[in-house]
């Protein structure tokens, strides 16, 4: 016969049948959960026989149930109570609660009786433990007896003796910590259990967040929820969707988020000072002007050579008569250089000369005026404070597990994408080089309180050299990880909203932050966010006008590169004649 038996664990997996309080006794507890029991699955049989040694089910519960009471010191040898079992038979009472030291022998009695009548019963039978004896767990041994084969509706309440509640979590302070077990979300599990009645058992792979297969396997918090080796999962746990179609998320009680720690600006090179005080479009628009000025000179010292009489004057002073000597000369003008001797007097040339002098005057004085503060104050790379900044300078970053891009890979964003495409996976040995190298951002985490988590690789030299994003790279409601469909989800909740109620969250926050934190470090990735370096007026030095060195370097070796150029294309035009 196909039977299916129960087991209630009193305190733990029995709440809904029974809500705790710690004043009542354990017999006011039994006896509220034997009501439940027979509203709920008595309901059907219209007399009800109550076997017991304590002083059990004094008042009964309203209905159309009939109740008769066996009062047995040892029912094993007790022939009155055998005689009142076998006369129930007749009037048809086939449900019993049974309250004994020795439940076994009911089964054995009963079957006995049950020979001796002429009636067919099918029992429905409900064993509560003993008070005195509370640490006895009787189910394994009535459900292995040969007599309880008669039935299918057998159910036994014992007691819990705290069971075990696997939580999946790694050292990630302040949400965990690991030797002793801590942290805020450790807390919580540890409140929970002290509630309603278990023992953690505190589960650690080595994966981190981990990951879940199409195979069926996984590891991490993710896999271990997932292939039921752990019930429970903490430790900054985001809201993820591609995990949520295999597991189930607790109710948020907190909100987290991921910035990074990325390198300071550092001092700009002296060989870009000359080109700072106009940005890129000032300077194209200067170049054009050249190009516009050069060609108007040019044209118009033809048209007053071929139309008016000024033609010999002008031959003789061999100015802007030539396309390449008037590019030289506007760019000599463009530096404020004036002609080596004086233009023919009252030719436009002479007119438009001097419009474009007052227009190179005013264009150098504002190119002086800002290289003069380029010059005085320090000047440094521009800063990545923004997540367009971050995917903008294409600046690479690096974590040591996946999960820190979950949350941005599906996105259609490009800079998202960009932002995405520049993270590195690497283990602590390479993070500890990247750190030191200055060349990636480091992910940290950005806690409610607004602490900061903690890693090997983040030392204080790194700090020193850093600063901190103002804007996080991503955020989410902070969860606990469980598995779907988890039994323990709705007290988990209901827990998690009590908590928050009570504002435990932050304080326990607080707690882990001054127990495992390191407080220099915290106050220093702090004031990375707003100290700069110094900038104060200093001392000119060979570095800053190295550009101008660059600048001169350059037009000297153009120069005897056209002046050998000239050489060999002289010689050979002499040798040709």
């Amino acid at each position: 016969m196909f039977k299916t038996f129960i087991t209630i664990f009193l305190l733990f997996q029995a709440t809904k049948c029974l809500e705790i309080n710690m004043d009542f006794t354990i017999n006011d507890q039994l006896s509220k959960l034997a009501h439940q029991i027979i509203r709920n699955y008595f309901d059907k049989n219209k007399c009800i026989i109550i076997i017991k040694e304590d002083n059990l089910l004094t008042d009964f519960p309203r209905g159309h149930n009939a109740f008769m009471q066996i009062l047995t010191e040892d029912l094993c040898f007790d022939e009155l109570a055998k005689s009142n079992i076998l006369q129930a038979f007749s009037q048809n009472c086939y449900g019993y609660i049974i309250q004994i030291s020795n439940p076994e022998c009911f089964m054995k009695i009963w079957t006995e009786m049950l020979y001796l009548s002429i009636q067919r019963p099918n029992p429905k039978i409900f064993y509560l433990p003993v008070v005195k004896n509370e640490t006895t767990n009787i189910s394994h041994d009535i459900y292995s007896m040969r007599e309880t084969e008669i039935s299918d509706k057998i159910l036994v309440a014992e007691y819990s003796a705290d069971p075990s509640v696997r939580l999946m979590a790694f050292n990630y302070v302040p949400y965990a910590h690991k030797d002793p077990y801590d942290g805020f979300e450790i807390e919580l599990f540890k409140l929970f259990c002290m509630k309603y009645n278990c023992t953690l058992e505190f589960i650690d792979d080595g994966f981190f967040w981990g990951s879940i297969y199409k195979n069926g396997t996984g590891n991490g918090i993710n896999g271990l929820v997932y292939t039921d080796k752990s019930d429970f999962g903490v430790a900054a746990y985001f809201l993820w969707m591609e995990e949520f179609m295999y597991i189930d998320y607790s109710h948020s009680y907190l909100r987290g988020a991921v910035t990074l720690l990325v390198p300071k600006p550092i001092p700009l090179s002296g060989w870009k000072v000359p080109f700072l005080p106009f940005d890129i479009k000032m300077w194209c628009t200067y170049v054009l002007t050249i190009i516009v000025a050069t060609i108007f000179m040019y044209l118009i010292t033809s048209a007053t050579m071929k139309y008016t009489r000024f033609k010999e004057a002008i031959i003789r002073k061999k100015q802007f008569i030539a396309i390449e000597d008037s590019l030289l000369r506007i760019i000599g003008m463009s530096v404020l250089q004036q002609p080596s001797i004086p233009l023919v007097p009252h030719t436009p040339i002479r007119h438009l000369f001097t419009s474009l002098e007052m227009f190179y005057f005013i264009l150098t004085t504002c190119y002086c005026a800002k290289l003069s503060s380029y010059l005085t104050v320090p000047l440094f790379t521009k800063p990545i404070d923004t997540f367009h900044e971050l995917a903008a300078q294409n600046f690479p970053w690096a974590a040591y597990h996946e999960a820190f891009v979950y949350a941005l890979q599906f996105a259609d964003d490009p800079e998202v994408k960009t932002v995405v495409n520049n993270f590195h996976k690497m283990d602590m040995e390479g993070l500890k080089e990247a750190a030191r190298s200055g060349k990636y951002g480091l992910t940290l985490e950005r806690c409610p309180s607004g602490h900061y988590s903690e890693h090997e690789h983040i030392t204080l030299e790194v700090i020193d050299n850093s600063h901190i994003m103002a804007e996080n790279l991503f955020g989410s409601p902070v969860v606990a990880v469980i598995r779907k469909a988890s039994p323990y989800k709705e007290k988990l909740d209901k827990f998690i909203s009590l908590a928050l109620d009570g504002g435990l969250f932050k304080a326990w926050e607080v707690k882990a932050a001054l127990l495992y934190l390191n407080s220099r470090k915290q106050l220093a990735i702090e004031l990375s966010r707003s100290l700069t370096r110094k900038s104060e007026p200093k001392k000119l030095t060979l570095n800053h006008i190295q550009g101008t060195f660059i600048i001169y370097g350059s037009g000297v070796i153009i120069s005897f590169m056209i002046l050998i150029c000239e050489c060999v294309y002289g010689k050979r035009e002499r040798l040709n004649h």
